[in-house]
């Protein structure tokens, strides 16, 4: 009896300092997993996302035309940075299905 309770305690022991040291290295060397940060508001007022694609873009200048939207400069969510492309994005509702478009506070 005595030599089940040794084992016992060696395996609580054990599970302690296994446990202690997935929580050491979860919180101080694994990698970062803090949310990304967008833009400022002001650098880009509109959210724009697209469900078939489920990409979530942000600008500060778009342009409605029938069906169609047109982005001039946007932010792309790449990883966990938002990347800006000085281009011009042109989204057909017929070909990338529902497009909302939301001011930002």
């Amino acid at each position: 009896m005595k030599r089940i309770i040794q084992v016992g305690i060696i395996l609580v022991i054990g599970f302690i300092l296994v446990y202690g040291g997935i929580v050491i290295y979860g919180n101080f060397f694994a990698l970062n997993t803090a949310p990304y940060s967008m833009p400022d508001s002001d650098k880009a007022s509109y959210s724009i996302t697209v469900k078939n694609t489920g990409n979530t873009l942000l600008s500060s200048d778009v342009e409605q035309i029938g069906n169609i939207i047109v982005l001039d400069g946007y932010w792309e969510l790449v990883g966990q940075k938002f990347k800006y492309r000085d281009d011009k994005l042109v989204l057909d509702r017929v070909v990338f299905g529902p497009v909302t478009v939301r001011a930002r506070p």
